[in-house]
């Protein structure tokens, strides 16, 4: 999740926080929501939002993850 967010971020796809898209976001939440659960809101409130966004994520196109955002392919070791 946090290497999605830094790639996504580093290619210029998140806002002047550093927050992806919110469909992205709930479709990446969702993906990796076996290890990371928010603070806010509760985790039933989250489970409702990323479940409704994600297909719709989806469907426009976004992926939970992205192979060629991997700290191997943006900066390979030497």
């Amino acid at each position: 999740m946090i290497e999605t967010f830094f790639g996504l971020a580093r290619l210029g796809h998140t806002d002047g926080k550093g927050m992806p898209n919110p469909l992205q976001g709930a479709l990446t939440a969702l993906e990796f929501s076996d290890v990371i659960v928010f603070r806010s809101p509760p985790l039933a409130v989250q489970r409702a939002i990323f479940g409704t966004l994600a297909p719709i994520a989806r469907w426009r196109g976004y992926s939970a993850t992205y192979p060629q955002l991997s700290r191997i392919v943006l900066a390979p070791r030497t």
